[in-house]
């Protein structure tokens, strides 16, 4: 199979100037993972001697078993570790399957099973799993190192392997030759990491108390910034109430009328003031005055007009 085709089948996206992003497109995989486990633990109930050492290669051959703990709790595993030789050989190799790595079975292959290709690429993935729970960033050659692999394109088709399982995700820069980390999934822990994990897990719920604590007074903070302004808002408001009576008292007592100046503002703006009023009058006024001294005049002249009218006819 080509490079391209790998890629597809993956779900490897093209290439960019930043490399190629490992994502998984095979989504029903995780239940035909439970669904597999399930059987081999079934299987496992009825099975001893070379039957239950089939079982146990058919477990790290299986392309859909990353997880090995329930299988090490069973009984009949468990009594492998106190039969013969080949027996107890395949339960080591499982318990390094479920919490070692590839350099821990090269430093002891020699009291081991040989490994078949699918269980190499299995323990390959897995190795790999475990260093991306430590480093985001994991550099081709720390990773060729690791997982005894001579060329780049062994490790790429490894790492698009282990996306297309749903083992981890990240994107592969061909450019800075590194891997970068999205996620990976877990793998099985021995009782005496438990302390660990559990130190772990405190220091996070103390960090989220520290967080909550911060966030809480945050939010006091705001509360009585809020109630601050409200009451600067009251403030301003009752003094500008207390200004308003003021002036409208100063009115009342200089008698200038009792009606409040807002409203003579709103009456003289629209035309029906006291001041419009005066005018008026004044205006009509006038004109009477003016009609009035017409009048006089004309009963005047008419009076002289008869006297002179009166002496002609003498």
């Amino acid at each position: 199979m080509n490079a391209a085709s790998d890629m597809m089948t993956t779900g490897i996206g093209g290439s960019t100037s930043s490399g190629l992003t490992a994502t998984s497109t095979s989504g029903p995989a995780v239940n035909s993972s439970l669904s597999t486990h399930e059987s081999f633990l079934l299987l496992a109930n009825g099975a001893k001697g070379a039957a239950l050492i089939a079982l146990v290669k058919q477990v790290l051959e299986s392309p859909n078993v990353f997880v090995f703990g329930e299988l090490l709790d069973h009984p009949n595993i468990q009594a492998m570790k106190d039969v013969k030789e080949s027996a107890a050989g395949y339960h080591a190799l499982l318990e390094i399957f479920a919490y070692a790595d590839y350099s821990a079975y090269q430093n002891r292959q020699d009291q081991l099973p040989p490994l078949s290709p699918p269980m190499s690429q299995k323990l390959r993935l897995l190795t790999l799993c475990s260093m991306a729970t430590t480093h985001k960033i994991l550099p081709y050659a720390r990773l060729q190192t690791a997982l005894a692999l001579a060329s780049v394109r062994e490790l790429e088709d490894l790492i698009i392997e282990g996306a297309s399982a749903n083992v981890i995700q990240g994107k592969l820069d061909q450019q800075l030759l590194h891997f970068e980390v999205d996620f990976t999934m877990a793998r099985d822990i021995q009782r005496n990491d438990i302390p660990g994990v559990l130190s772990t897990l405190e220091a996070w719920c103390t960090s989220c108390d520290h967080i909550l604590t911060d966030l809480e007074e945050q939010v006091q903070r705001a509360n009585e910034m809020k109630q601050a302004d409200v009451d600067h808002k009251n403030h301003i408001e009752a003094q500008v109430s207390m200004i308003r009576k003021q002036i409208k008292a100063q009115h009342q007592h200089s008698g200038e009328g009792a009606e409040d100046p807002d409203s003579q503002m709103v009456s003289d703006r629209l035309g029906g003031g006291s001041g419009y009023d005066r005018r008026d009058k004044k205006t009509a006024k006038n004109k009477g005055q003016r009609t009035q001294t017409g009048g006089g005049a004309s009963s005047s002249s008419g009076a002289s007009g008869s006297q002179a009218k009166g002496f002609w006819h003498k």
